[in-house]
């Protein structure tokens, strides 16, 4: 389970090297005590602003204190922090077992807001609250990418089974029918 890689991958020139929540991880060790493991937990840790944040590993610990806060159990785990895209990223690796033996549980609601709004928070702790320009720009980016987005997401939430989104505005309300939906998630492309 060697994830030390020759490409530069990590903010400085050396090779990127697993971390844990007290610095340099024991890879060897780690791999034993998920021996027997029934399950473990992979994420990609990547804010939009990573590369304005003064250290993305010390933004990793702070979000995993505060899930382990949340869940109510420590959690055991390894992360790589890597800068060779567009957008610098930590890829994460937690157990799934809890140190009294439990199986960790974490609700896909957790993973997919909860986490999202745990590190939300912390960057607007460290960065200060978004600018209209800022969310502006960031729309701009989701609509362009060509990758799955959060507005992708929100998009297939507001669809009917058929994939369909009913725009038409409801009577008086001001949004459209059967939904409220966020302003300016839709713009025509003619």
């Amino acid at each position: 389970m060697s994830r030390t890689s020759g490409a530069r991958v990590s903010a400085g020139t050396a090779k990127a090297r697993m971390f844990d929540a007290g610095g340099e991880a024991d890879e060897k060790s780690f791999v034993e005590r998920c021996a027997g493991d029934r399950h473990h937990f992979r994420f990609v840790v990547s804010p939009e602003e990573a590369s304005d944040l003064t250290d993305l590993k010390a933004f990793t610990r702070d979000l995993l204190t505060d899930m382990e806060r949340d869940l109510g159990t420590r959690l055991d785990r390894v992360a790589v922090e890597h800068w060779n895209t567009d957008n610098p990223h930590v890829h994460l690796l937690v157990r799934g077992r809890a140190e009294d033996g439990r199986d960790v549980v974490v609700s896909r609601d957790y993973i997919t807001r909860g986490m999202r709004e745990r590190a939300e928070r912390l960057v607007t702790i460290e960065l200060g609250p978004k600018t209209v320009r800022d969310l502006c720009a960031s729309l701009d980016r989701d609509v362009g990418a060509d990758r799955w987005t959060r507005r992708d997401t929100a998009i297939r939430r507001h669809a009917d089974d058929a994939g369909l989104i009913d725009l038409r505005m409801s009577v008086g309300s001001g949004t459209a029918s059967g939904s409220t939906w966020p302003s300016g998630s839709v713009r025509g492309h003619g």
